[in-house]
């Protein structure tokens, strides 16, 4: 299986999760659903970015971030919406938000977006990026040639300007533009990629959420979902 094909089987489980909870608005221990995001109350000052990134994920940050005080933001996405990332990312860069890939997430496509939002960053997972086509994504319908390279530059232009913003590396947009397929960057290139990592608080948080993301993903598989939470 090539690594896009895993980027869509991760899709697949998320998107398990996001319609075991996302419809009912509740995730274990009284946890809050907010789009593609997850508020874990035993993590309170972080936010999780799980499974695609779909239109209205942005509005729904904005209600995550007048509910919670939120200070970090935690990526395992394959991507999605890639304006609604770029929003995104806009939105944490202005609140001044971290961002964090940790052990055994993967962050891709639009989702690194995301990511290069944060004004204190850190990669401990995979972070991948790809070029991208008209319509948005990966797997985005079919148009003419011309319509197509039309799109294209304009969606290029968009990332490029507003990544720009975000003190992204230049050697980022040689990879992101120069490949069809998901590319994944190594140890060396990550340790590049982040940001004011050593910030103090960051420090805590990161080490609390390396030392239970992997049983609070479990829990979001094997809890059942609970009542709609009031807006």
């Amino acid at each position: 299986m090539g690594l896009r094909g895993l980027i869509f089987l991760c899709a697949s489980l998320w998107l398990g999760v996001a319609t075991a909870f996302g419809q009912t608005g509740g995730t274990p221990a009284n946890g809050r659903v907010y789009g593609s995001f997850v508020h874990d109350p035993d993590l309170p000052h972080a936010l999780f970015l799980l499974g695609e990134i779909t239109n209205g994920d942005s509005f729904e940050l904005r209600r995550a971030l007048r509910d919670h005080d939120i200070g970090l933001v935690v990526l395992d996405s394959p991507g999605g919406s890639v304006f609604e990332g770029l929003q995104i990312a806009s939105i944490l860069q202005d609140k001044a938000l971290a961002t964090y890939v940790p052990p055994g997430a993967m962050c891709a496509s639009a989702c690194s977006f995301v990511f290069f939002g944060g004004t204190i960053r850190e990669v401990a997972g995979d972070l991948g990026v790809h070029q991208f086509y008209a319509g948005g994504d990966a797997g985005s319908e079919q148009v003419t040639r011309d319509q197509e390279s039309r799109s294209t530059q304009y969606t290029a232009s968009e990332i490029i300007g507003i990544l720009n913003e975000f003190a992204t590396p230049p050697f980022v947009y040689e990879k992101m533009f120069s490949t069809d397929d998901i590319y994944v960057f190594a140890s060396p290139q990550k340790e590049r990629l982040a940001l004011n990592e050593d910030d103090a608080g960051f420090v805590a948080w990161t080490a609390e959420i390396d030392a239970r993301y992997g049983a609070m993903i479990a829990g979001f598989q094997e809890e059942p979902a609970l009542p709609p939470a009031d807006d």
